[in-house]
């Protein structure tokens, strides 16, 4: 018998359990009937504890289950066959695993779940013309099985990637109701960098597996501190709305913060108002702190259109005035930023002001007063505490703190990492884990550019770099450090100091490191040019001191 899923197992325990001895008995396998021997009811227990403790991880057990059902029944190849994937995961190569296999194929050549476990077994040994091989019997062996047409898939995708990738998504798309195919198809992705196709495969694993859901809201973090920004929020918004439609794993997303914020950040960036709202609401989001994220990301028109009811409703939300406040100073409109002001200097919070809003509206007093007058906002009003790994936020508060509108204590890590950038000086001590474990609180972004600044050359900035190197042509921060990591090594970095700057030419970061790439290459018009950027730009005394060398 072929049994994959610990379900059809216990089933067919079942049903042997309360039939007669006979000579055949029908067994319900991957969804079909068929007729097979019968096995005693001794075997069908062992081989029932073997493969539950097999779905645990819990290989020593799941050994012991199998080696007592062999014992019971010596000529089932399935058994044989657990046996062998099981010894293949403990250890590789296991000459016990090949024998036990062998016995498989002596009891039945053709069968596929053997040819399966040695497809297995040879990709783990890194042999990947005989998994290819391996999992191409198995095929012809099953036609009907889907998860052998993916065990194909992924054994052959290491040679032919592009043609590999069509294939598994077509299989994947005509099985969209199988799990193992969505799991399947991310495992492929993961492993060839197709970051949108992995968020794809996430994506449709939060809408079809609640119990995965905390394990994908640390993926989706986890992608956002790679600088993937587009593809988390992809994975963000699945999870907050499946977890609503169904209500299982709804408090994934409450107790994930940044999850919450990146779905609300999606929607804030499709433009879709009405998404913003219900994204808000099912992850607990005040709309003041959704209108200040609006107004952070330049989506005027939403910021506006979530904070104004809020103040008609409450004239006391300060947080919404702020935001009000910001979209006018954005736009240029005096009027309704003098409005806006003297109905924030006329209200005294009730409860702390979302940092989002303060962000907001403290980046407009310094533009359009002075910032003395910001901080000077900043410290008279109590806020909400700014939270680690928020891509939209740290850089603002990095930038504020700068000026000297926002106090250095108050910035969660990943933004003093960026201040100390700023400030061309050694980043905090937190921010250096010096193993492969980035520090708590610190994402891969901003422990590249910790290492950057203390220790370019050290084997973790290094690691990091090339981890990293895929998204810096789209994330500034990244190119920034991993410019900075290669100059390090004597080696000037393939990328022209030009094409850096015009990343992000407002960025201060961007323009230092422009300035430094292009002297170092002797290339003049392009030190010029960063250097009058950077002159501009420039907010701490190392920048102006820099931009005057």
């Amino acid at each position: 018998m072929r049994v994959i899923r610990v379900a059809g197992v216990a089933l067919v325990g079942v049903l042997a359990l309360g039939c007669p001895r006979q000579e055949g008995v029908l067994r319900v396998v991957d969804g079909r009937v068929v007729e097979g021997a019968f096995v005693e009811p001794e075997a069908y227990a062992a081989f029932l504890r073997g493969a539950i403790a097999e779905e645990r991880g819990e290989l020593q057990d799941a050994l012991r289950g199998y080696s007592d059902a062999v014992r019971y029944d010596p000529n089932d190849a399935e058994i044989w066959s657990r046996i062998a994937r099981v010894l293949c995961v403990m250890r590789p190569g296991d000459p016990q695993g090949d024998a036990a296999l062998s016995r498989a194929f002596e009891i039945d050549a053709d069968y596929a779940e053997a040819w399966a476990v040695r497809a297995e077994c040879a990709m783990a040994r890194g042999d990947t013309a005989s998994a290819e091989a391996a999992a191409r019997r198995a095929v012809e062996a099953d036609r009907v099985a889907t998860d052998l047409q993916l065990l194909l898939a992924r054994a052959a995708g290491g040679a032919r990637g592009d043609a590999m990738r069509d294939r598994l998504v077509a299989l994947t798309l005509a099985h969209a109701g199988s799990v193992a195919a969505w799991r399947a198809l991310a495992a492929w992705a993961r492993a060839h960098d197709d970051v949108a196709l992995y968020a794809r495969a996430l994506a449709e694993l939060a809408r079809r597996t609640p119990l995965d859901r905390a394990a994908l809201a640390k993926a989706t973090t986890i992608l956002a501190g790679d600088g993937e920004i587009v593809a988390s929020r992809v994975l963000a918004a699945a999870l907050v709305d499946a977890a609503s439609a169904d209500g299982f794993g709804a408090p994934v997303a409450r107790s994930q913060p940044i999850v919450a914020r990146l779905a609300v950040d999606e929607a804030i960036v499709a433009g879709d108002l009405d998404r913003v709202r219900l994204r808000a609401t099912r992850t607990h989001m005040g709309l003041e702190e959704a209108a200040g994220r609006a107004a952070l990301l330049g989506a005027d028109a939403i910021a506006r259109d979530l904070a104004a009811p809020v103040v008609a409703a409450d004239p006391r939300a300060i947080g919404a005035r702020m935001v009000l406040a910001a979209v006018a100073g954005g736009r240029g409109d005096a009027a309704s930023l003098a409005a806006a002001f003297d109905g924030v200097r006329g209200v005294r919070a009730d409860a702390p002001v979302p940092a989002e809003c303060l962000l907001a509206f403290a980046r407009t007093v310094a533009r359009a007063s002075s910032d003395e007058e910001a901080a000077r906002v900043v410290a008279s009003t109590p806020h909400d505490a700014l939270l680690p790994g928020d891509a939209i936020v740290a850089p603002i508060a990095a930038d504020l703190a700068a000026r000297g509108v926002l106090a250095e204590s108050e910035l969660p890590l990943d933004a003093a990492v960026e201040l100390a950038a700023r400030r061309m000086q050694p980043p905090p001590d937190a921010a250096l884990a010096g193993t492969t474990a980035a520090p708590a609180h610190l994402d891969a972004r901003h422990e590249l550019l910790a290492f950057a600044l203390a220790r370019p050359d050290a084997p973790r900035a290094v690691e990091l770099a090339r981890r990293l190197a895929r998204v810096r042509d789209r994330d500034a921060l990244v190119a920034v450090a991993w410019a900075r990591v290669d100059l390090a090594h004597d080696t000037p970095s393939s990328e022209a100091p030009a094409h850096l700057l015009a990343r992000d030419p407002g960025d201060p970061l961007v323009a230092a490191a422009a300035l430094d790439i292009a002297t170092r290459r002797g290339d003049t018009a392009t030190a010029t040019r960063a250097r009058a950027i950077l002159s501009a730009v420039a907010r701490t005394p190392a920048e102006r001191a820099r931009s005057k060398q």
